[in-house]
């Protein structure tokens, strides 16, 4: 668990310059939804962010990943 707050928190220190909003993914399975709301949580509480998630299947998301309508995807399945 201390391993993946690390990773959590080495990201959003990375959006430090960045827009004050954080677009993440959701692909609608029960462990994004886990994972969107504890970056949610964590960016909103912590950082001051506002963060959004943007539904849509995997096709649909690493398209507006390509296109920066997303900024993460927290979890992805190959």
């Amino acid at each position: 668990m201390k391993k993946y707050l690390i990773v959590l928190l080495i990201f959003l220190s990375g959006l430090l310059f960045a827009s004050q909003t954080i677009k993440v993914a959701d692909v609608g399975w029960d462990s994004v939804k886990l994972n969107n709301a504890i970056i949610k949580i964590v960016g909103e509480k912590s950082f001051g962010y506002t963060v959004n998630e943007v539904p849509g299947s995997t096709p649909i998301i690493h398209e507006a990943l390509k296109n920066g309508e997303v900024d993460v995807v927290l979890e992805e399945w190959t």
